[in-house]
């Protein structure tokens, strides 16, 4: 484990729901090719925040990479209704962008 995952890991200690901390957890995983501690964070994202709409891409592009397509193709599908809900066009502009690319035949 980096030093930058210890710290993450440390206040996650006292701040277990916080979803900064998790995100980046989650990219420190991939930053190490460990797909199943990423992955394992970002579902933990997505079932207790799922509000924290940045999730869902790295989330759905990381399953997208393992192959995990139908997975994938929820959480995209997930996202863009949490993100449309919230008002957050950006978001939901880059997941069906995404969704587009590897869903639409």
């Amino acid at each position: 484990m980096t030093d930058r995952m210890e710290r993450i890991t440390s206040m996650l200690k006292d701040m277990p729901k916080d979803p900064f901390l998790r995100f980046a957890l989650a990219k420190e995983w991939e930053k190490k090719e460990a797909w199943t501690q990423a992955l394992t964070e970002y579902a933990w994202l997505a079932e207790y925040i799922p509000e924290y709409t940045g999730t869902y891409y790295h989330y759905g592009l990381l399953l997208v990479r393992q192959n995990q397509l139908e997975q994938a193709r929820n959480v995209f599908e997930t996202g863009m209704k949490i993100c449309l809900a919230q008002g957050d066009r950006h978001s939901h502009g880059e997941l069906r962008t995404l969704y587009d690319e590897y869903f639409l035949d």
